[in-house]
């Protein structure tokens, strides 16, 4: 963690004693636009969208990094715009290309830290590096370091070029999308990071204060995710779920959160508890061909028959996580907490791919498991 001062580099933290312990995030410093044309940016300057002009910097254990990548995605734009990936940690450097899983290397300036791209756009910049960074080969320099802004950009600035069809921003809900966003980013995106680098413990308190109630709707999200799978009627609904993960989490006040990422992760963690603790007190593991059946089927089929005793599947996660904790965790996100690729990948800080490959083995190693065969024997 560090910042540029004049262009040189300061492993220093965030000035916290100006403002009360609270933690304030500065705007980000590049605010210029692609345009289809070139013309008319609404801010700074203008750049022409051009196919291979322009390479995307990303961290994939940074959320405002993750929906560039979503974007560029969704409209098919990996062809135009290349991407480099930094180092999942962040140590006295910043964000570094150093050798570690996901990364890939700066293929334009052989950068070893993202703050050399910085200061190759502006010697005497100050401020915040971060990701991610969208850069323009032709002029070399940074076009933006705003990551709403730059999935505006990758929304239409490409569409005459053949970007793949589809507005994400229409005018007619612009209104609706940005009041969301506005509302999400200051109580849950950035209220993470306003609660785990808080430096008081008021700050502390009036910022998790405000997280909360989006707090408990977005565990209502994950908790509807799950709940879907369920029969008609079953006794244990969304709403009860919810309140209960919500009550443990209240509960865990003193919980230093980190980021959003920490969230996903204690979440998922509280639903496999609660789901699996409402099984054992219903008695299901003793009703034989009454035991509720969940399914391990989700995008990758691997049995014809991949349902299982939802207890049963607690015990065989627990014995995976004895020898391969992290393909225990991948399990657990996905099926329990109802996570993305991407959101388990931006929570154990490794790759979408890694994340893919842990989810395949361990869907594996778990049905084995589950039908008896035993870890001897796979």
């Amino acid at each position: 963690m560090g910042k540029l001062v004049e262009g040189v580099w300061r492993d220093v933290w965030y000035d916290t004693k100006s403002t009360g312990g609270k933690f304030v995030r500065t705007n980000a410093k590049f605010r210029n636009w692609v345009t289809a044309d070139g013309e008319n940016a609404p801010s700074g300057k203008a750049f022409k969208a051009e196919s291979g002009r322009y390479h995307l910097y990303v961290s994939y254990a940074c959320p405002w990094a993750h929906r560039t990548l979503i974007m560029r995605k969704l409209k098919g734009l990996e062809d135009m715009i290349g991407v480099s990936v930094v180092n999942h940690f962040m140590g006295a450097q910043g964000w570094t290309f150093h050798e570690g899983d996901g990364v890939i290397p700066d293929p334009l300036l052989d950068a070893e830290f993202l703050h050399e791209l910085y200061t190759a756009a502006d010697l005497r910049f100050s401020g915040r590096v971060t990701v991610p960074v969208l850069w323009d080969t032709k002029t070399g320099t940074i076009v933006s370091n705003e990551s709403s802004e730059i999935i505006r950009m990758f929304n239409s600035a490409f569409d005459h070029l053949g970007a793949t069809p589809g507005d994400f921003y229409p005018e007619a809900l612009r209104g609706e999308i940005d009041e969301v966003n506005e509302r999400v980013y200051h109580t849950l995106n950035n209220g993470v990071y306003k609660c785990g680098f808080a430096t008081t413990q008021q700050a502390y308190e009036e910022a998790l204060d405000e997280l909360m109630p989006r707090v408990h709707q977005e565990l209502h999200r994950l908790a509807h995710l799950y709940m879907r799978r369920e029969r008609a009627g079953h006794t244990l609904q969304t709403t009860a779920l919810v309140n209960e993960a919500y009550v443990r989490l209240v509960d865990a006040r003193e919980v230093d959160w980190k980021d959003r990422a920490h969230f996903f992760a204690i979440s998922s963690n509280l639903m496999r508890r609660i789901l699996v603790d409402f099984a054992r007190e219903r008695g299901y593991q003793k009703r034989g061909g009454k035991a509720k059946k969940v399914s391990l089927d989700e995008e990758l089929v691997i049995s014809p028959e991949p349902d299982a005793d939802i207890v049963k599947l607690d015990d065989a996660l627990s014995a995976l996580s004895d020898f391969d904790p992290r393909k225990a965790k991948v399990v657990e996100m996905r099926f329990f907490g109802g996570l993305s690729v991407e959101e388990t990948a931006e929570v154990l800080k490794v790759s979408p791919d890694t994340v893919k490959r842990d989810w395949r083995l361990a869907k594996v190693w778990l049905l084995n498991e589950l039908l008896g065969k035993g870890r001897d024997e796979t």
